[in-house]
């Protein structure tokens, strides 16, 4: 959003304006207690109670919003809307599904394959009689009769010692990638309700100063009725007073819009219908304290979730390499069957089985090398990464550093020079040297500077915000 646009100068340059021709009016400037105090604007709706209700929101558990009531409280904090965040979007809900999920695949990876049961029948006659057959039951074979059996066989699959631990460190890979994915869900949306909460702040100063403004036009506008009549005024100035509160009346439209459209935003990711009232909110500013670079790339290569994410594939794909070279070696088969004979003696038998890998080239070798390639792949993939972010905390701090920069600047050079011109340009308009709309655009100029200053304290928390998410951390917890 850009609060440089002309309607925000007139904020200081019309009650001066009003001055300058002869009526009185309270000066309107806007000091940091202005921008932080929050207020009720057009359209912002106040709470009546607190308990038991929403703190973003201020809807209490299970009651739907209603758009003409209330509702909301009378300012939003960050942390508080950052831990509702957190606790309410469904992503992040969908992220914690997904890692227990994965733990419950590591504990399933050391279980044994399921043994394997089999009951068959031999030897029984078909039909009535059989060519050749002993008066007894029971086939021949020559001259001896083999009587019907009933086989009992259980099996049971043994993997070569070490397979099912490399299979659980596969797992156990799979739920740190898991963790990573959770933690930069996390971190992403933290970011993204930082910038929307500044977002909401400046929307909100945008539409103060436009409601003040459109005030003091409407009483400039009548002064020049006043003054055309008397014929010390141009018709042209009534005009350009007609002209600026059409122009405020749009100017609240759209602020409006993008004010609905941000709070439904932020509805969707606290999964409340998107109607839901959300309150103005409340000036955070982050002490700005010296930053290391190189504490602060420490800490990124330690904290990133990007790293941690591909750290553990790594591992995966490590676990993947040996388990391929264990393939070398068979699994074994324990049998154990049980024959019941019928009119004889019953019998049992053992038996053991297993693979003989004689395919080691056009197989297991091939499986192994694959799987090395792919290892080999995923830690180039993380240095890579390691690179970029090295590159990413650079620029955020450049960043941040060039947003405090702007402020100091502002603060100390061109707002001072702009009040000292415009002193210079008051002078002059009174002793008739000056025409009104000059005096105007001095003025506004001073003012998109204050304004300016506000825009740049605010891009620096988003900026700020942009480094911790490059940090993998927060900033106050790295300087504690």
């Amino acid at each position: 959003m850009n609060l440089s646009s002309r309607p925000y100068g007139y904020i200081l340059a019309l009650p001066l304006a009003l001055h300058a021709v002869g009526v009185e009016a309270r000066p309107f400037h806007p000091t940091p207690a202005f921008f932080s105090e929050p207020t009720a604007v057009a359209g912002s709706t106040t709470a009546t109670s607190h308990q038991a209700s929403n703190p973003v929101s201020g809807q209490a558990p299970g009651e739907r919003p209603d758009a003409s009531s209330p509702s909301a409280p009378a300012t939003l904090r960050l942390d508080t809307l950052l831990a509702e965040l957190l606790a309410r979007n469904p992503e992040i809900a969908a992220r914690m599904e997904l890692r227990d999920a994965e733990k419950t695949r590591e504990r399933r990876a050391w279980a044994f394959p399921d043994p394997t049961v089999q009951i068959m029948g031999e030897n029984f006659p078909f039909g009535s009689s059989m060519a050749g057959a002993s008066t007894s039951m029971g086939e021949t074979s020559g001259s001896v009769a083999l009587p019907p059996m009933i086989s009992y066989q259980v099996s049971q699959m043994f993997m070569f010692p070490g397979k099912r631990a490399l299979m659980a460190r596969e797992a156990a890979a799979g739920v740190e990638m898991a963790r990573a994915n959770l933690e930069l869900s996390r971190q992403d949306l933290v970011a993204a309700g930082r910038r929307m909460f500044f977002d909401l702040y400046l929307n909100a100063q945008a539409r103060r100063i436009n409601v003040a403004n459109q005030q003091l036009v409407e009483q400039l506008h009548q002064l020049a009725l006043a003054r055309y009549g008397a014929g010390l005024e141009a018709h042209h100035d009534v005009l350009r007073a007609q002209v600026e509160i059409q122009f405020f009346e749009n100017e609240r439209l759209t602020l409006d819009q993008q004010r609905q459209s941000m709070a439904a935003m932020l509805n969707a990711w606290l999964d409340q219908p998107v109607e839901t009232p959300i309150a103005e909110p409340e000036a955070h500013f982050y002490m700005m304290q010296s930053l290391d670079p190189a504490g602060l790339e420490a800490q990124a290569l330690e904290n990133r979730p990007e790293l941690l994410r591909m750290a553990a594939m790594v591992e995966q794909e490590e676990a993947m390499v040996a388990g391929a070279r264990r393939a070398y070696y068979p699994d074994l088969m324990v049998m154990g069957t049980y024959q019941q004979m019928i009119g004889d003696m019953d019998a049992w038998g053992a038996a053991v089985s297993f693979s003989i890998p004689i395919w080691l080239g056009k197989k297991q070798a091939l499986e192994v090398r694959e799987k090395q390639r792919r290892a080999e792949a995923a830690r180039k993939s993380l240095e890579a990464m390691r690179a970029m972010v090295r590159f990413e905390v650079h620029d955020a701090r450049l960043k941040v550093e060039t947003a405090e920069r702007r402020i100091r600047l502002l603060e100390k050079t061109l707002i001072p020079k702009a009040e000292e011109a415009l002193s210079s340009l008051m002078a002059s308009y009174r002793s008739g040297r000056l025409d009104f709309i000059s005096l105007i655009e001095s003025r506004r100029t001073l003012q998109e500077l204050q304004l300016g200053l506000e825009q740049a304290r605010v891009e620096r928390e988003q900026r700020l915000a942009d480094l911790d998410r490059a940090v993998g951390a927060s900033l106050e917890r790295i300087m504690q």
